[in-house]
């Protein structure tokens, strides 16, 4: 029953007063061609793009990363091949699933890591706005700010490298 706000229009000035932080839901929507692949699944956001940023590191590493969702039963797996990432959406256990929503969408590496950390710079510069003290006095919601840091240092070593011809 409650209106969904993309994370863009809120920075660029949507009304905030209601989004309670770090609690706030959100849904992830992935598309493709303007067409959502998957139906949305709204679960606390914070958990989700945190978990997301967090991938970048690990993907870039060569480690697979499966993000489950913490309210459903529902989560990302996103699995390295060479310079790009199979992303899957599933229902059901992360380890059997019942069923994939998205299977093995293929999106160039180094997009999908643009994508995610623009999402985890929203999502913080969005909180600074409403409540700029909680990355202070939440443990919890400061795990973005180290994952942005350390996510966005492996990302500008790939990059880096990428141009360089060494990957």
């Amino acid at each position: 029953g409650v209106e969904a706000v993309p994370s863009r229009a809120l920075l660029g000035g949507s009304d905030m007063s209601g989004i309670d932080w770090p609690g706030a839901y959100g849904a992830v929507v992935v598309t493709k061609k303007g067409k959502e692949l998957a139906a949305r699944q709204p679960d606390p956001i914070f958990n989700v793009i945190t978990h997301m940023v967090r991938a970048v590191h690990s993907l870039i590493d060569g480690e697979p990363e499966t993000i489950g969702y913490s309210e459903t039963e529902h989560g990302f797996l996103f699995e390295p091949s060479g310079e790009d990432v199979m992303v899957s959406f599933f229902a059901g256990d992360p380890y059997e699933p019942d069923e994939y929503l998205i299977t093995e969408e293929q999106i160039a590496l180094e997009a999908w890591a643009e994508q995610v950390m623009g999402m985890g710079k929203r999502l913080r510069d969005i909180v600074k706005k409403v409540d700029p003290d909680l990355f202070e006095r939440d443990e919890y919601s400061q795990s973005l700010m180290e994952f942005l840091e350390l996510s966005g240092e492996s990302f500008t070593s790939f990059k880096r490298e990428k141009e360089r011809g060494l990957r």
